[in-house]
């Protein structure tokens, strides 16, 4: 299988309050690096406080993803020429591509700067999840990171 090249996204996003503490948030990127020729839109649903009077915060989320045929294709197809008896061959197509939630929190150390982490579950969806390269179809990412704010 050839590699996926290196690519960079852009499109719009929105952030809407409900509540001082209810967000929701819509976002599409597409694809302008040629990499995959498509796009992935997602709409997430958070609620984000402080712990009493502590630098701890939190944000608690879910989110929905759906993406374009080129995207899905690029990223879980397996044409013809690639397929092997332990590897299908697989045409992306368009539709719902995964279902996430997660917890972030956020340690202010100083008045610019915050130690972060976040653990997010991802349930894969079809028709991504029929992809003969997808072998876990719920994954679990975690991240730790020092963050800088104007």
């Amino acid at each position: 299988m050839s590699d996926i090249d290196d690519t960079v996204e852009v499109g719009p996003y929105i952030g809407l309050a409900f509540t001082e503490h209810v967000y929701l948030e819509l976002s599409t990127l597409f694809d302008v690096g040629d990499a995959h020729k498509g796009w992935i839109a997602e709409a997430g649903l958070s609620y984000m406080d402080t712990v009493g009077e502590t630098p701890l915060s939190y944000q608690l989320g879910i989110a929905v993803r759906y993406a374009g045929k080129d995207f899905n294709d690029t990223y879980y197809g397996v044409r013809e020429s690639d397929a092997t008896p332990a590897r299908a061959a697989y045409e992306g197509e368009e539709g719902l591509h995964s279902i996430a939630a997660n917890v972030f929190l956020s340690y202010q150390l100083h008045q610019h700067w915050n130690l972060v982490n976040f653990v997010m579950f991802e349930q894969l969806l079809d028709p991504v999840a029929e992809s003969s390269l997808v072998k876990e179809e719920s994954q679990i990412s975690v991240g730790l990171g020092l963050e800088y704010k104007f």
